[in-house]
């Protein structure tokens, strides 16, 4: 899979209301708009630099969400996600 420039970024990027844990959370953002649909998503999450296990995460479109655990409570998560196609 490659970025395509037709591709709009995703935006909305957030933690879901109410799925927060502990250990763990629903991530989620809206589709972009562009000239084509992707055909998936990238979503990356570090933690001070390091990709947690798992990532880059790869969810396909029309999907607009991933749950993440085994997360340690009192930690910065750093997210990203990206069109591919």
């Amino acid at each position: 899979n490659t970025t395509n420039p037709a591709h709009e970024a995703p935006t909305g990027l957030q933690v879901q209301a109410g799925t927060t844990t502990c250990t763990g959370m629903t991530i989620v953002w809206t589709a972009p708009g562009g000239i084509t649909t992707p055909d998936s998503y990238e979503l990356e999450v570090t933690q001070a630099g390091t990709p947690i296990s798992g990532s880059p995460f790869s969810v396909a479109h029309p999907t607009t969400s991933q749950v993440l655990s085994s997360l340690t409570p009192n930690t910065l998560y750093n997210l990203r996600v990206r069109a591919l196609s």
